[in-house]
């Protein structure tokens, strides 16, 4: 499996030069999709974070206690540089974080938990490889794409699910951490499309692939979409969504759902 992760952080890294070399000078401080962010932003959040896994930035992370406002401070670090400026960072960057996904997927070193801030503690291989491909797949079309009237670049089934991947693995670290008092029978999420499939939650929580063997409440969506209102980028009622089983439930459920 760390093996698909690679090759699909691989294609995603391909995705970048293409978007980022089209974007025209007054086109950077337009609005991107991420609320209060321009498109400039955006890209110097993609650098900052690429810097961020292989050098001592990264600390930032793992003491965090509030990802996002961990995320701004980079950002407003950045405010100031010029686009060439971003994007050079992009690109030495980009490369030594690939060596360093490669490397986790081939040792030992890939099973090490490492801690994401308040979302806690993720195997080292996983958190690199799939939050990585998730962060990049989400902005280049959510963020940057979609606000110029760009061409949404395309996805597959490998990307789709090393994206899902990270997305329900954050999604269940942040449900076992809460206490949910109304999430008292066990659900399932099936989403519809390349990479898609179904996914269980438990009352506890805790998330499986492949969903319940019985699940009271059943969630249908497109996996297209996924990304977008399961960052509350979009709202979810805004969907093609359909609920089976309580719908009350279902919606607390749904409007909980923010993954970082």
């Amino acid at each position: 499996m760390s093996r698909e992760w690679i090759d699909a952080l691989r294609r995603e890294y391909a995705e970048l030069p293409l978007l980022l070399g089209d974007i025209e000078d007054d086109e950077w401080q337009h609005e991107s999709g991420c609320r209060g962010w321009t498109i400039h932003d955006v890209v110097a959040h993609i650098s900052s974070s690429l810097r961020s896994i292989v050098s001592p930035a990264g600390l930032r992370l793992v003491f965090a206690n509030d990802i996002e406002s961990t995320a701004e401070a980079p950002v407003q670090e950045r405010r100031s540089w010029r686009s060439n400026q971003l994007l050079d960072e992009v690109e030495i960057y980009r490369d030594r974080v690939l060596r360093t996904a490669e490397l986790l997927a081939t040792t030992p070193l890939g099973r090490v938990p490492l801690r994401a801030g308040e979302l806690g503690w993720f195997p080292a291989g996983k958190m690199v490889a799939c939050g990585a491909t998730f962060d990049l797949h989400t902005h280049i079309r959510h963020d940057i794409a979609i606000p110029l009237g760009r061409s949404v670049p395309e996805t597959d089934s490998q990307r789709m699910r090393t994206v899902l991947t990270w997305m329900f693995s954050v999604m269940s670290a942040q449900l076992r951490a809460a206490n949910h008092a109304w999430l008292q029978e066990p659900l399932a999420i099936t989403l519809e499309g390349a990479g898609g499939g179904t996914w269980g939650i438990d009352v506890s929580g805790r998330v499986t692939c492949g969903g319940q063997k019985s699940s009271a409440i059943n969630i249908h969506g497109a996996v297209k979409d996924f990304p977008s209102w399961a960052t509350c980028r979009t709202r979810w009622r805004d969907h093609d969504i359909s609920i089976k089983g309580d719908q009350g439930s279902a919606a607390k459920f749904l409007d909980t759902i923010n993954i970082v």
